[in-house]
């Protein structure tokens, strides 16, 4: 693959040298490169277009207060769920505005360009653990994801307290997702379905809200 020689009309060439400095100091890959030129071509960017893909949500970190705009709504980040479980993980940012609440699933993949919105739903009659494949709002979900996970929790979260939870992650089709989350107090339920990246914008707070 050859790298875009456009792209370095189009960004600086400092953006190159950090994320070229960065990910030699942090990955295999990295290690093996000797220039920006031939890192970005192994995380496979090559135009301008999947460059700033990758640096807009190349490790995206939200915080409380941070601004995510959604459907015309400005969403503010009231705080961040981070599920660690064996082997893999996720990460969901609580979003909050005149009374609706979200939950943006923060990317794991630099180069992903969809993300999954979900929002909190009565639970389901269905019993804990629940089955391969959950039928619901006449679509089939199959379990995707499952296991015992540690949560921690940064800002506030209701309804959700660091400690064990035992988490399970359906997907249907057109990109739905089911997640049921058993609780040491109870079951909760999120719903939702991944959107394209473009629908969603981010504007982190400025040092010195988050400061405040």
């Amino acid at each position: 693959m050859k790298l875009d020689v456009g792209i370095s009309r189009r960004v600086r060439a400092s953006t190159l040298f950090l994320i070229f400095r960065a990910g030699r100091s942090g990955s295999p890959l990295g290690s093996r490169c000797t220039s920006p030129s031939t890192y970005l071509e192994g995380l496979g960017i090559a135009n301008a277009a999947s460059l700033a893909r990758y640096c807009r949500w190349h490790r995206v970190n939200l915080h409380p207060r941070d601004i995510v705009g959604y459907q015309g709504i400005a969403f503010a980040v009231e705080g961040v769920l981070d599920y660690q479980l064996e082997g893999s993980g996720l990460r969901l940012a609580r979003l909050g505005a005149g009374g609706q609440a979200r939950y943006l699933e923060i990317p794991g993949n630099a180069m992903a360009d969809r993300m999954v919105v979900l929002a909190e739903i009565a639970p389901l009659d269905i019993t804990t653990p629940p089955p391969a494949t959950i039928y619901h709002g006449g679509e089939s979900f199959l379990l995707e994801l499952s296991g015992m996970a540690t949560v921690l929790v940064t800002g506030n979260v209701p309804g959700r307290a660091p400690g064990p939870c035992t988490l399970w992650r359906y997907r249907a089709a057109g990109g739905r997702f089911l997640q049921i989350e058993a609780w040491p107090d109870g079951v909760r339920m999120l719903e939702g379905a991944s959107v394209h990246q473009s629908m969603i914008e981010i504007r982190p707070a400025t040092l010195e809200t988050k400061n405040a």
